[in-house]
């Protein structure tokens, strides 16, 4: 910097200046309170200087002829560095460079060493100021991600069990304001501890949030674990519930008494399917679709079984019978017709002594009710009750009889199977 006696004498020519020179004057001034170490008064003068004239420049006649440098921002740089102000020292400095006058002046080597000085005590306010609005910014999502987890349906119960979860969540949520409010203040006042200050209670609060939520997404991986092992449980239990009745309709389903070569062929696959179940059902682990594979296939041989066994069994009786008895007769003819009342009415097992003719009585009525049913819209349940009690007798006549399942609808034939 000049001489503090050129300085003196520079700003007392300049306050001599007449008034219609107001940057002068101020300039003057303004260099004259930073002689005097009065920096507030030098930071006024030299800006209302710049304000009339923000211009530097090499020469500037002060009176006569007179001359002296015009450099107010570089002037203004130095008190705001006297001030502590580096931040704003740097931006006038640079202005003056920017202006390409203080670089011919002596002062330019004061410039370099104080800017120099100052770049390292500059606080990078809007760096620190993103830094605090990211770390708030994941607190958000934090709180956030926590706020779904509280209602989620899996973990109703586990909330209550765990308060610190819902005490972390209403806290972080009502400091998330806060914070943010007092970040704006901060930003405004420049002032970066505070401004530090919030980014580390940002994230201190958010590592808070974190464990929390870490404890929760641990718990809700239990639960999902826990319900996918039931659910393959249950699942492996209905399964084996099934192949249980399937195994045991083998059992019912097998016929000693038909010494048909074809039949009793269909009848060694069903004993080895009934030892194949025995040993799926010995097993803890199998696959549920194990369960039900060998499920498909047993009741697909049993309806074989059962088909090769009707179709022998009607092979015999009309051997041994060719002509049933006419009541019957007219009945199945009915039936077969589509005259489903006359049928109804025309099958009567109490007119018949013979069991065969009886159950056969018993069938076509069941099957004419329940086609009655069918027509009706489902609606009449007494038909459907009528064709199930007719069903009920034919099985205590004859427990093993099952109907022709090519002269019935396969709806009929299911409700025969299902009934009880």
């Amino acid at each position: 910097m000049r001489t503090l006696s050129t300085v003196a004498a520079l700003a007392l020519l300049m306050a001599a200046v007449p008034a219609l020179a107001d940057f002068k004057r101020d300039y003057g001034t303004g260099l004259k309170a930073l002689q005097d170490g009065d920096y507030q008064r030098a930071l006024t003068e030299l800006e209302k200087a710049i304000g009339d004239n923000p211009k530097s420049a090499a020469r500037v006649r002060i009176y006569g002829m007179r001359f002296e440098p015009y450099l107010p921002h570089y002037y203004l740089g130095e008190a705001r560095f006297q001030t502590g102000d580096c931040e704003g020292a740097i931006a006038a400095w640079e202005e003056a460079e920017r202006q390409g006058v203080v670089q011919s002046q002596d002062v330019f080597a004061d410039l370099g060493r104080n800017k120099a000085r100052c770049a390292t005590q500059v606080v990078d306010v809007s760096g620190i100021a993103a830094t605090a609005r990211e770390a708030i910014g994941q607190l958000v999502q934090s709180v956030n991600r926590l706020e779904d987890l509280s209602g989620e349906a899996r973990l109703r119960q586990e909330w209550p069990r765990n308060p610190d979860w819902q005490a972390t969540l209403e806290r972080s949520r009502d400091r998330v304001g806060g914070l943010q409010s007092r970040l704006e203040g901060a930003e405004a006042g420049r002032d970066a501890d505070a401004i530090e200050a919030v980014s580390a209670e940002a994230g201190g609060e958010n590592d808070q949030v974190q464990t929390v939520l870490a404890a929760v997404a641990t718990r809700l991986t239990e639960i999902e674990r826990q319900q996918s092992q039931e659910r393959v449980a249950r699942e492996r239990n209905e399964a084996r519930t099934e192949l249980i009745r399937a195994t045991a309709s083998i059992r019912t389903s097998l016929n000693a008494d038909i010494s048909d070569s074809s039949i009793q062929s269909i009848g060694r696959e069903l004993e080895d399917f009934n030892r194949r179940s025995a040993a799926l059902q010995a097993s803890a682990s199998a696959p549920v679709s194990q369960y039900r594979d060998l499920t498909r296939q047993i009741n697909s041989k049993i309806r074989e079984y059962r088909q090769a066994v009707q179709d022998f069994e009607n092979q015999q009786r009309a051997i041994a019978r060719r002509t049933p008895p006419e009541p019957l007769r007219r009945a199945a003819e009915a039936y077969f017709s589509g005259r489903y009342g006359d049928a109804a009415r025309l099958a009567d097992p109490g007119s018949f002594s013979d069991t065969r003719a009886r159950v056969q009585a018993h069938l076509f009525r069941a099957a004419a009710r329940y086609n009655l049913y069918v027509l009706d819209g489902e609606s009449n349940d007494a038909l459907l009750t009528q064709a199930r009690n007719d069903i009920r007798s034919i099985k205590q006549l004859d427990g093993r009889f099952s109907p022709y399942i090519a002269a019935f609808s396969p709806k009929f034939v299911s409700l025969f199977e299902n009934t009880l």
